[in-house]
């Protein structure tokens, strides 16, 4: 419940079903602060630039929750289409923060796996990663081949991992 908590006051949503705008008005000022917390920045250094740029953020974020709360229907997410792709465009900043998050996480574990088994970081990259990043595309390019897609599949089974190295490297 508390993750589930955080995802929805953090990713905004345009879709109606999902529209609630008390977790509209909170988005602003909680997704700012998980930006600042993804990006490492924080008031531990005690320095009065980082505790300005964290202040001035803070009422940024309260200002865009007012007009959240001014701008936005009971009822329904925002109508107009300048403001359905700012809202959108949020949400795609928001959920790609939660994926940096989670991903840091699973390489934190990764980590501590091997300083408790004394591996080689190299050898749980090989394994448990490699096998993590191949298995959505096993999935994926046998969902396509079961459509009849032959093709398809094979293009994705070249250009999954080419995309991958070629961009993630």
């Amino acid at each position: 419940a508390p993750w589930t908590f955080m995802r929805d006051v953090t990713i905004p949503t345009v879709d109606e079903t999902l529209w609630y705008k008390p977790y509209a008005v909170m988005q602003p000022i909680f997704a700012l602060q998980l930006l600042l917390f993804a990006f490492g920045i924080d008031n531990s250094t005690g320095s009065q630039k980082s505790q300005d740029f964290i202040f001035a953020c803070f009422i940024a974020s309260c200002v865009g929750s007012v007009c959240v709360h001014l701008f936005t229907k009971h009822t329904s997410p925002p109508d107009d289409k300048a403001s359905a792709i700012t809202w959108t465009l949020f949400g795609f900043l928001m959920c790609v923060c939660w994926i940096y998050l989670l991903a840091s996480e699973l390489v934190t574990c990764l980590e501590a796996l091997c300083d408790i088994f004394c591996l080689p970081p190299g050898i749980l990259g090989l394994t448990v990663l490699a096998w993590g990043n191949s298995l959505r595309d096993l999935v994926s390019n046998t969902a396509v081949a079961r459509e009849g897609r032959g093709e398809m599949a094979i293009a994705g089974c070249y250009g999954g991992p080419a995309f991958n190295l070629l961009v993630g490297l």
